[in-house]
């Protein structure tokens, strides 16, 4: 099978978080389904992110200071994301397919470098962040779900970037 498209990886996926999804309520006793369950849901968010990179989507202007809304960073840098977390809240929220995909699309603006609903100030600490190896802040905002406020936070290290609730800061 070829995948040629990035909504070909994002259905596939959505469809492999599913399936993990699946196998972990089905399984409820057996320790190697609950491994293999949180094996292919990373795996499917892996799989999301190749397709969110490969879709290089670009945003509405109406959005708050977005990516094409600002100027570029001075340098042309990518940076590693190292091991893509979530928290327990976002974990559990994202069996909801709707929800799982605004975290995929907010994945998706962070490697490109929109910090999303943050100061004009944070927006600068991020990209200086990027050049001099500290740590990534972002903050995104759905209006029509008040409750799927985000963070996205990339350690000084990029050891690791973990997706969390305010709350959960």
């Amino acid at each position: 099978m070829m995948i040629d498209s990035w909504f070909e990886f994002i259905v596939l996926s959505l469809l492999v978080i599913a399936f993990g999804i699946i196998m972990w309520n089905d399984q409820n006793d057996i320790l190697f389904f609950k491994i293999a369950a949180v094996a292919t849901i990373v795996a499917g968010i892996g799989l999301a992110l190749v397709g969110v990179a490969y879709s290089q989507m670009e945003y509405d202007k109406d959005e708050s200071y977005t990516l094409t809304e600002r100027k570029e960073p001075e340098t042309d840098i990518n940076f590693e994301l190292g091991a893509l977390t979530a928290t327990r809240g976002v974990a559990d929220k994202m069996e909801d397919p709707d929800f799982a995909a605004y975290v995929l699309r907010c994945l998706g603006r962070y490697i490109s470098c929109d910090w999303g609903e943050v100061s004009k100030a944070d927006f600068q600490r991020n990209d200086l962040a990027l050049k001099e190896g500290d740590r990534i802040f972002a903050v995104y905002e759905d209006k029509e779900h008040q409750d799927w406020r985000i963070y996205i936070i990339t350690e000084w290290d990029r050891s690791a970037t973990t997706v969390l609730f305010p709350d959960e800061y």
